[in-house]
């Protein structure tokens, strides 16, 4: 409570500390905790990154078994390990993940210069509102999902939808609400095989989460439109939303979708489930 800096709490995240630690144990944690936390946010890794080192050299030279940690600086989701977002969400890909369900990828991961990325070969595409208006040769129709930002007013209604959505943060219920009229949109136009693009301010979360909630509402598990046929057989689970998400990620590059944002995606699939089976 002395120290001049705020660190975030995210619930549940103990459990995977081997994605978050760095090689850093509770013991050391401890030895060192006034120097972690006064060190701040910027010199964190660094000391962490010293500690261990230090550590793992004094009980080498005891006789006793130190293997050197490596961390890798993930630039995209293509790579093995986790990815650390602030208060966004922690993507680990997972280790024995069913090839089945990973389409392979077409291009190689690059830096965010990309205005629009495609989804394997789904049809569907994320963007941000503010870099969209430039390259959309190969749009068919646009969800936007931006509360602040209008597109081309011309577009008709079925290839046109806005819906104001909010995060998380400042409407806990907003994307829940929403998502059955993008589901109900997108599903005429994949039908049509028409290509869609889902956009929001960012490009990085909600519609992120829109397009997680379509692939696993009308995406069979080998990323194929079956509008919906795997879903009503299959049981929604955690895990099987993370390997959508995973799948996702593996192509849109920049996304961090937030927590509060992705637990209404799962208790809005767990509705339809439930609907579905009365």
């Amino acid at each position: 409570m002395s120290s001049e800096f705020s660190w975030h709490y995210i619930p549940g995240a103990g459990d995977d500390e081997e994605s978050w630690a760095r090689g850093l144990t509770p013991a050391l944690f401890w030895k060192h905790s006034y120097d972690l936390l006064d060190g701040g946010p910027d010199l964190c890794n660094q000391l962490v990154s010293d500690i261990v080192e230090k550590d793992r050299v004094y009980r080498s030279q005891r006789g006793e078994h130190s293997p050197q940690i490596t961390v890798n600086h993930l630039k995209c989701l293509g790579d093995d390990g986790p990815y650390f977002y602030d208060e966004h969400t922690i993507i680990t890909k997972p280790m024995n993940l069913d090839p089945s369900t990973i389409t392979p990828i077409d291009t190689p991961c690059s830096n965010n210069s990309h205005l629009v990325f495609w989804i394997g070969t789904s049809n569907l595409a994320v963007s941000s509102t503010i870099q969209v208006a430039d390259d959309l040769a190969d749009v068919d129709c646009i969800l936007n999902c931006d509360s602040t930002s209008r597109l081309p007013s011309s577009s008709s209604e079925n290839s046109y939808l806005e819906i104001a959505i909010v995060g998380s943060k400042n409407d806990r219920f907003s994307l829940l609400k929403n998502l059955p009229k993008a589901i109900n949109f997108a599903q005429r136009n994949l039908i049509a095989r028409r290509k869609i693009l889902l956009c929001c301010q960012t490009g990085e979360d909600i519609s992120i989460c829109v397009a997680l909630a379509i692939i696993t509402r009308l995406f069979n598990d080998s990323g194929c439109f079956d509008d919906g046929d795997y879903f009503v057989k299959r049981d929604i689970t955690k895990l099987e939303m993370r390997k959508r998400l995973v799948f996702i990620c593996k192509y849109a590059i920049n996304a961090r979708p937030s927590r509060g944002n992705l637990r209404q995606v799962y208790g809005f699939l767990c509705n339809e489930k439930a609907q579905l089976c009365c």
